[in-house]
């Protein structure tokens, strides 16, 4: 499994945010966004794990878990396939 770092915990990735801000806007393809949105559907399952107990609960958020595993692969391989690149200050831009 890919570690994926928290934006938040990082002092780069904060600066970054905030100096993205004040930049005008900036086009972001929307393969970045729905990469940016797995993302954070894989960390919600990943945190659903600490709190369940129920063994048919757990089994449907390991299928899940999966299925946005191989949406977030798909997404991947369809970005490098058209060539997108997104820079560190890209993948925390808001939709705005």
């Amino acid at each position: 499994m890919q570690r994926i770092l928290n934006p938040q915990k990082h002092t780069f990735f904060r600066w970054g945010a905030a100096f993205a801000a004040k930049k005008e806007k900036v086009q972001v393809d929307p393969i970045v966004l729905e990469i940016k949105e797995v993302l954070s559907e894989i960390e919600a399952v990943n945190s659903k794990f600490q709190f369940e107990t129920e063994d048919q609960i757990i089994d449907s958020l390991i299928y899940e878990q999966r299925a946005l595993k191989a949406r977030y692969n798909f997404l991947i391989g369809d970005a490098k396939r058209k060539g997108v690149i997104c820079t560190p200050l890209l993948n925390l831009i808001s939709k705005e």
